[in-house]
């Protein structure tokens, strides 16, 4: 019975930490598919609705608001912090200890699935929401008829710096946004987060180079218009690999989610090239076709998901 006490102290530790994970994970992937999370009041809000009168549709699903709190290893680091202090407290045995290792590597691997389930779940959004992007001619710099496509912050409603936009405000803002404002921010590599991974577009460039998304948006002269009416490519890679996520996904606008598993895909600034899921006839451009189930040119085999 002396040993009891801090078994009860450890598994309720760990209940707690997995049910407040579980309606955490749950929210974030209702959130992705357009669901509305287990718990509504506490739900992040989504972007205005459009005034449905002239028949002009809602925000895509993409524009839910992500958490406040994404920090996985801040996360990881509690748990571990608290199981050191409970095993300190009650001198538990080697055996106990590995055992609460175990428990503690099951709650990593499950969470780490949650973000790779948002995160496929963003990537095919992306799709249709770049779709209604470019069909909706939302920004027509060559004044054809025919849209191109867009970054984050132009399609969240962010200051358009290319010309020729149509739709726009006075302030130069797109309207009606296609993602939740929270989209217009991203860090100093051009990439937006949410749970667990960062995702980067990327536009072709003059001869079909991909030009990744600047903080601030798009310039005119980097894009070339007549190729980004019809092209785009977006990835999401783990923010630390083995810690949030191992899988890196891809899609364009062929319709195709691809994925791999390449630990050198993690962290900020540390993503794919914008080529890497193309096959190596299409190197160092974004013109062409994908690597589905083929190694791309970085060299690591791109494959739909299982779903």
């Amino acid at each position: 019975m002396g040993r009891a006490l801090p078994w009860v102290a450890v598994v309720a530790l760990l209940l707690a930490a997995w049910s407040a994970w579980r309606v955490h994970a749950l929210s974030e992937e209702s959130s992705a598919r357009g669901q509305a999370p287990p718990e509504p009041a506490s739900a992040p809000p989504l972007a205005s609705s459009v005034d449905t009168r002239d028949g002009a549709q809602r925000p895509s699903p993409l524009a839910a608001a992500p958490p406040a709190e994404t920090d996985d290893a801040a996360w990881r680091r509690t748990i571990e912090s608290r199981l050191d202090a409970l095993t300190k407290r009650f001198d538990a045995s080697a055996a106990d200890t590995a055992a609460l290792a175990g428990y503690l590597e099951e709650l990593t691997r499950a969470r780490m699935g949650a973000n790779e389930r948002v995160a496929l779940a963003t990537a095919r959004q992306g799709i249709a929401s770049q779709s209604q992007f470019q069909q909706g001619a939302r920004i027509d710099e060559d004044a054809d008829g025919t849209g191109e496509y867009g970054g984050f912050v132009e399609m969240a409603g962010g200051v358009v710096r290319r010309r020729g936009h149509v739709q726009a405000s006075p302030h130069g803002r797109l309207v009606p946004a296609v993602l939740h404002n929270t989209w217009q921010t991203l860090n100093a590599h051009g990439e937006g987060t949410r749970s667990g991974y960062l995702y980067r577009i990327y536009l072709p460039g003059s001869g079909g180079v991909g030009v990744g998304e600047p903080t601030e948006g798009f310039p005119a002269d980097s894009v070339a218009t007549d190729l980004a009416e019809t092209t785009w490519c977006m990835y999401a890679w783990p923010e630390k690999y083995g810690t949030t996520g191992t899988r890196t996904y891809f899609t364009n606008q062929g319709g195709d989610v691809l994925w791999t598993d390449a630990s050198a895909y993690s962290g900020p600034g540390a993503g794919p090239a914008p080529d890497a899921a193309y096959l190596p006839e299409v190197r160092g451009r974004i013109v062409g076709r994908a690597a589905i189930g083929l190694k791309g040119v970085d060299g690591n085999v791109w494959q739909p998901p299982e779903d």
